[in-house]
């Protein structure tokens, strides 16, 4: 899809799951705003040139890093360190938005953040790359996820 200007500073580019929105851009360093709207997913990915650090600023998000799920973090009720994700290049990693309002996740690229930097194991908007030689197997972002007595959701 085609980027929308919205204002001097940032670029709004809509993606089937929502938008991003960058703040800055150069050569070695991206700082953006994620959006995804409920019940919506990025793809499983992996970067092979860029690190990146996610922080999850509003809404409810189960992250999964490394065939890893989180439990599901929500912005309201855990502090700011437990709402912080680093994650290293060709570390698989994705998010899914578990809530009823938008998720908004600050992510920093580092490395050579450049956007055709992906390589998606697993896309439920039929995106998928083709895997390389080199094994990497993806798992599906489902809402496996089931509430608890104390009002948290956990993996199934």
């Amino acid at each position: 899809m085609a980027k929308k200007k919205t204002s001097k500073n940032k670029n709004r580019v809509d993606k089937p799951w929502g938008y991003y929105e960058d703040f800055y851009r150069d050569e070695d360093v991206v700082l953006k705003r994620i959006v995804v709207n409920p019940d919506e997913n990025l793809s499983y990915q992996i970067h092979r040139e860029r690190d990146e650090f996610w922080f999850v600023a509003q809404g409810s998000a189960a992250i999964i890093i490394k065939d890893q799920i989180s439990d599901v973090i929500n912005a309201k009720e855990v502090n700011h360190a437990m709402r912080g994700f680093y994650i290293k290049q060709l570390w698989p990693h994705g998010v899914k938005n578990v809530g009823k309002e938008p998720l908004i996740i600050y992510e920093m690229q580092f490395g050579s953040p450049r956007e055709e930097d992906i390589l998606r194991l697993k896309d439920k908007y039929g995106r998928e790359d083709e895997l390389p030689e080199s094994n990497i197997e993806g798992v599906e972002l489902t809402d496996n996820t089931k509430d608890t007595n104390d009002g948290r959701k956990t993996e199934e």
